[in-house]
């Protein structure tokens, strides 16, 4: 996630190119909102990770953790308490998260349930400068062919990434 909105590949890749890009715009993770679909553990480690940037955290799952239920505030969490971050974690309907997301994690197992998940009705929800980070295990939960359309016009093969 870092790596992406701080293009550290790419900048990486064009220096040991011998190309020195100076002025490149990126983006902070600092404040902003993270949707999480599918919170298991890896899906609870990476907001744990989060809490250190503020991020507002949005989580969807088919299933609500009872031991992740203290959830809707925000702005009173302590953010000096390590162990406060659930506090921080908003449970969602996927169709509110997509939107409001600038950042969108799926950590999703392929089953009869997220099998096609993502498709282009998915990603056109997304807001337009939102990263989409795919971890999910399986290859069925992102339907390509219906995505190709809308990835192509928002691909930026310079910094091997579709933007959404």
């Amino acid at each position: 996630m870092l790596s992406l909105c701080r293009k550290i590949a790419f900048m990486d890749r064009a220096m040991r190119n011998g190309i020195w890009i100076s002025g490149m715009l990126t983006t902070e993770v600092i404040g902003k909102t993270v949707g999480i679909i599918c919170f298991g553990n890896i899906g609870k480690r990476l907001a744990e990770l989060l809490t250190g940037f503020h991020c507002n955290i949005l989580v969807y799952d088919v299933v609500k953790d009872p031991a992740s239920t203290n959830i809707y505030n925000f702005d009173k969490v302590d953010l000096t308490n390590t162990d406060a971050w659930e506090e921080k974690v908003k449970y969602v309907d996927l169709y509110y998260l997509i939107p409001e997301s600038d950042i969108i994690s799926l950590h999703l197992p392929c089953n009869e349930h997220t099998r096609g998940m993502v498709d282009k009705n998915f990603l056109r929800k997304m807001k337009k400068s939102a990263f989409l980070i795919n971890t999910s295990r399986g290859t069925g939960n992102l339907r390509r062919e219906s995505c190709s359309e809308v990835l192509s016009h928002y691909m930026q093969p310079e910094f091997g990434y579709a933007r959404v």
